[in-house]
């Protein structure tokens, strides 16, 4: 870069960003976050859900085989 693109770039003046703009900036972030994580949860709530019902088979078919091992007292 040449010693007068150097100043040039140097002096511009920087425009600060409007508060309407930061507040839009931050809302879309906000909305993306959210989306982003409801899109990650949902898969996860179904995934317990479907072990939650695994575990409770496994356990009733434990006990089943319990009660059919045991004789039944007369």
């Amino acid at each position: 870069m040449s010693k007068k693109l150097i100043i040039k770039e140097m002096k511009r003046k920087e425009v600060p960003m409007s508060f309407r703009s930061k507040i839009a900036i931050f809302l879309v972030a906000v909305l993306v976050t959210i989306i982003g994580f409801n899109a990650i949860a949902s898969p996860s709530v179904e995934i317990m859900k479907i072990g939650k019902k695994a575990g409770y088979e496994i356990i009733a078919n434990v006990l089943a085989r319990e009660a059919a091992a045991r004789p039944i007292p007369m």
